[in-house]
């Protein structure tokens, strides 16, 4: 009986969307039209349609269809697979992590709120300089990402070096998420260096595209993670702030579709460890 489930919930999400389109441009459209002009009614009606209905429609399919998820790809608010897990930095603490990346040419990611998305898209639609743009939001160990760090390719951030990181704690706590685990086996004799761990996905935004799960605009990635991750390495290594790096094996090599239309990402499998040098943190003055 259960090998029958999963078809009919598929077909009952594919009569869900039918319905979803049919509403959109058969009723919600010609409702918009009648107040708006016509290219505001469309405008309207995609927004609607990407990020309200698109978006409602795979929470409903993830409720009847809970996700499976592996421990080394981060995961979108909505829970698809996104961007491989391909790099792990050793650190004395947060602030000396923060001072390194910046001697090694990266600029650490403002936070998104209202004001930076804003002023990112600005940026992106007028190409203005803006090396500290926001992030999207990935999520790994059911939060959101702790740090991200970036370098402009271009004279704006529609296309930029970034990686994402989040912190794995030493110490096993209460309500940790199932991936904890995997990491932590992963890097046990490294957790004995009593320093912080941060686990990170690397990649190259390389312009604009638009999602397949739910037609919405967002950066597309070139689809060499490897090469993104190899790049942050060697700013590393250049700028005199690392320690020692090695290369671990975490998975399976990877070559599937990711989110954007015509995109495919490849992974070796591998994350580079990367252990840094103590760092001079600059005092902070006092007011």
């Amino acid at each position: 009986m259960s090998h029958l489930l999963l078809p009919l919930k598929r077909l009952l999400v594919l009569l869900l969307g039918l319905i979803l389109v049919w509403f959109s441009a058969f009723t919600f459209f010609p409702w918009a039209n009648g107040r708006l002009p016509q290219i505001i009614a469309l405008l309207v009606t995609y927004c609607f349609l990407a990020y309200i209905g698109l978006p409602a429609l795979v929470r409903f399919w993830h409720l009847l269809q809970k996700p499976t998820h592996v421990p080394t790809r981060s995961l979108s608010r909505d829970g698809w697979a996104l961007d491989p897990m391909n790099i792990v930095v050793l650190a004395k603490n947060e602030q000396e992590f923060i001072t390194a990346m910046k001697k090694a040419g990266w600029y650490t990611a403002d936070k998104p709120t209202l004001k930076n998305n804003l002023r990112f898209v600005f940026s992106m639609l007028f190409i203005r300089p803006y090396p500290t743009a926001p992030f999207g939001t990935h999520f790994v160990f059911g939060r959101r990402q702790d740090l991200g760090f970036q370098i402009p390719v271009g004279p704006s951030p529609r296309k930029r070096h970034h990686v994402r990181f989040w912190n794995l704690g030493i110490t096993l706590l209460e309500g940790d998420h199932e991936h904890h685990g995997f990491w932590r086996k992963l890097l046990k004799k490294f957790l004995r260096k009593k320093k912080q761990v941060w686990v990170g996905a690397a990649s190259l935004d390389w312009g604009i595209n638009i999602l397949v799960r739910n037609l919405q605009f967002d950066h597309g990635i070139n689809g060499d993670t490897d090469a993104e991750r190899d790049y942050i390495v060697a700013t590393l290594k250049e700028s005199g702030v690392l320690k020692d790096s090695i290369g671990i094996k975490a998975g399976e090599p990877l070559r599937t579709r990711h989110q954007g239309f015509m995109e495919t990402i490849i992974a070796d499998g591998y994350v580079e460890l990367c252990e840094l040098k103590r760092q001079l943190v600059p005092l902070k003055r006092k007011s």
